[in-house]
């Protein structure tokens, strides 16, 4: 698996007759980390939507590319949303097409790789928080994306759970080196597995500012790079102008 290189040009996205999004344009590299955080209402997810193809702009465009191949996109959103009459590796196998034993197979694979094998058979009610969330990330695993886009998947988890599904994107993301677009409203978790932060501001919304974080993987949480770079992240979401910094 490799990832998707994303173009973003001139995006505008009109819902209802009200504006959301204006003059976004932006690019991720195939294998970088995206994030995208702004405060609520911003359109985050408007945008996190359109790059799904889920979501259709009104003017610009966006471009999925792997190579001369057509890309692959897996959405992960904040609620699992596994469907209750399923056991946990059917939920996994639905995504998919084939014959059910190959189906079975690849399912299973997912599971394992988010440390899940033991729970192909429980239901979805069995599950914690955290398992479910790693149910929903190997249902995006199972489709081999080269484009994986987060919607706050860690919101609705507790802090521990969050950091430990962190870590564990981070794993994956070594693993399959997929492009990853993340969409937070945590500055830390922004920081921690980004390459790059995008802040979103405004009604409509545009970029307002993008900071790189340029540090290797897997990162300390108690960094004094990553510390230092807090103040003018806080500093962009509060002030609507550019802001540019690195983490060297």
């Amino acid at each position: 698996m490799s990832g998707a290189a994303v173009s973003v040009q001139t995006l505008a996205v009109t819902l209802s007759g009200r504006p959301i999004l204006h003059e976004i344009s932006f690019a991720a590299t195939p294998g970088e980390v995206l994030a995208i955080i702004g405060s609520s209402g911003t359109g985050k997810s408007t945008l996190l939507r359109t790059l799904a193809g889920l979501v259709s702009p009104e003017r610009g465009g966006v471009d999925v590319r792997n190579g001369d191949e057509r890309a692959r996109i897996a959405v992960v959103f904040q609620e699992p949303r596994l469907l209750p009459w399923l056991r946990v590796a059917e939920n996994v196998a639905f995504v998919m097409q084939g014959p059910r034993p190959a189906r079975r197979q690849r399912a299973q694979a997912a599971l394992a790789a988010v440390r899940l094998e033991g729970c192909a058979r429980i239901w979805p009610r069995q599950l914690s928080g955290g398992m479910a969330q790693r149910t929903a990330l190997a249902r995006a695993l199972v489709t081999s994306p080269h484009l994986l886009l987060l919607d706050e998947p860690f919101a609705s988890v507790d802090a521990l759970t969050r950091m430990e599904l962190q870590d564990h994107v981070v794993e994956l993301w070594h693993q399959h080196r997929f492009t990853v677009v993340l969409v937070t409203h945590d500055i830390d978790e922004a920081l921690y597995l980004a390459d790059r932060v995008l802040v979103l501001g405004g009604h409509p919304a545009r970029v307002q500012a993008e900071l790189d974080v340029s540090m290797p993987r897997p990162r300390s949480r108690t960094d004094p790079r990553l510390l230092a770079l807090r103040e003018p992240l806080l500093h962009a979401l509060a002030t609507p102008r550019a802001v540019s910094a690195s983490g060297g």
